[in-house]
């Protein structure tokens, strides 16, 4: 078995949409060649 490297992790990643809770204490670990996108209507990508 082989071992991947990732390319990027984020943990406790807790995100409010208008008021609520889109995600909470979420983790990502992208792997290479992975793509990957968050989309919402109503989403303020400010980070």
């Amino acid at each position: 078995m082989s071992f991947i490297q990732s390319v990027l992790e984020i943990q406790q990643l807790t995100r409010h949409c208008v008021g609520d809770k889109a995600l909470t204490d979420a983790r990502f670990r992208f792997l290479p060649g992975e793509h990957a996108a968050f989309v919402d209507a109503k989403f303020k990508a400010d980070f």
